[in-house]
């Protein structure tokens, strides 16, 4: 019995202790023990890429280099003060007067004072006024103050050719790389030569290097860096050197005025840059889409039809173009392999996704901006499959026209129109009245 009186006292003296904490817990917080590690300063900081090039006088007082064959074997130097490249008032060669049996030589040197290893390429554009056949040039190496390597005259006609075998130069951070260009006039040039002219625009550009890793220990995610192109020529070189996965990118100063043929997997960063078609038809192209895959951005269209897409086109992605001219901006003209997305352009004149012969397929068009075109902004006609047209601002006078391409009537399967606004009273306008059915439209909304 005492046993059991001493187990009711406990049991109250324990009730009494848990009222009484939780009493005091009504007032106050729980603590813990606890510690903690604190690591600040955490940040990303983007590295840079840069580099300057400079070019030195001949100093004949001096006597730095030999080199035989060159200066009649006699040493030379150049002298201590660089002129800076891209300051437009220097330029490495300016000769007048010049005669047979004349040279001269540049000291070059370029420099990497970024903080990533950069891959150097040279790139020239020639002008000859009839002199380039009298002309020779050579570029001798020079490594550790000594010219490496033997000199021989090359023609300037194969200037260009010659500078292109001279990419994928590596300069690691602040490293330099020095030659000298060294040119002159054959001592056999006739008379012919008088009052003639040659000029070369040098450009010495910069791309990333696979050098540095990243946290997986991968030094190949940047294989694929892109040196720009400045002007047609180089546009036109890299496109023809171009493998495919390569990209290309412009500067908005560069006018194309030909059909550019696309039949390698590429990418044409245009930033701006112009295409014209040679003519202003419906037949005559800017770029012309083969049997391959291609994407193409940023680039402006003034003339003939922008992009057409002829049949066997693969994936093909047009975005951020301007077509602000000519007769079309994008013809897809049926037989696409891939599939095929238009977004985020700015379009003033039709844009036709048409399959007369060949169904058009797998086509996206998405995010733009459709402007004033009086004949369709947006024409469909022919054999349709799975076209997609969504979230674009129509603002012309006729929206989205479906018509009978050439006594084909339409031929749809599975073409939505939706998420779209649109000026007029109605967003699509058809030809024929029994053609309603061959699009399926929702939250289309008048602006």
């Amino acid at each position: 019995m005492e046993v059991k009186k001493t187990s009711k006292k406990t049991l109250v003296a324990s009730g009494l202790a848990v009222a009484v904490s939780v009493a005091l817990l009504a007032g106050t917080t729980f603590a813990w023990f606890t510690d903690s590690v604190v690591n600040k300063g955490n940040s990303i900081q983007s590295g840079t890429l840069g580099i300057t090039a400079e070019a030195y006088e001949v100093d004949a007082s001096k006597d730095t280099y030999t080199i035989d064959g060159l200066n009649g074997g006699k040493a030379f130097g150049f002298e201590d003060t660089a002129n800076d490249l891209e300051n437009e008032d220097y330029h490495v060669i300016q000769e007048n007067n010049w005669e047979p049996g004349q040279s001269n030589a540049k000291l070059l040197k370029v420099t990497n004072n970024g903080s990533l290893a950069a891959k150097i390429k040279l790139q020239a554009a020639v002008a000859d006024s009839g002199l380039e056949n009298a002309l020779w040039f050579d570029f001798i190496k020079v490594e550790d103050g000594e010219a490496v390597g033997q000199f021989t005259k090359r023609p300037m006609s194969q200037l260009a050719d010659f500078v292109s075998t001279m990419d994928n130069t590596i300069l690691n951070a602040k490293e330099s790389l020095e030659f000298i260009l060294a040119y002159g006039m054959n001592e056999e040039a006739g008379n012919e030569y008088q009052d003639k002219g040659y000029s070369a625009d040098v450009s010495i550009v910069a791309t990333q290097a696979t050098v540095e890793e990243d946290g997986f220990g991968n030094d190949q995610y940047d294989k694929n860096a892109t040196y720009p192109v400045a002007s047609l020529d180089e546009f036109k070189d890299a496109l023809d050197k171009a493998e495919a996965g390569d990209v290309i990118s412009m500067s908005d100063d560069i006018t194309v005025n030909e059909t550019i043929n696309v039949t390698k997997d590429i990418t044409i960063q245009g930033n701006g840059a112009t295409f014209a078609a040679p003519a202003n038809e419906t037949s005559s192209y800017a770029i012309n889409v083969a049997s391959t895959s291609a994407t193409i951005e940023g680039c402006t269209f003034t003339k003939g039809v922008g992009v057409h897409l002829q049949p066997g086109a693969g994936d093909v992605v047009i975005s951020g173009c301007t077509f602000s001219g000519g007769k079309k901006s994008v013809y897809v003209n049926g037989g696409n392999t891939g599939s095929v997305v238009i977004e985020n352009c700015t379009i003033s004149k039709s844009l036709n996704i048409e399959g007369a012969n060949n169904t058009a397929k797998d086509v996206t068009v998405r995010n733009n901006v459709f402007k004033g075109a009086s004949d369709g902004t947006l024409t469909l006609a022919g054999n349709l499959e799975n076209v997609e047209i969504c979230n674009n601002q129509f603002q012309g006078l006729t929206d989205i026209r479906v018509y009978n391409q050439g006594g084909f009537a339409p031929n749809f399967t599975n073409v939505t129109a939706h998420d779209n606004t649109y000026a007029k009273n109605a967003l699509i306008q058809f030809d024929n009245e029994a053609d309603k059915d061959q699009i399926t439209e929702s939250n289309n909304t008048k602006a």
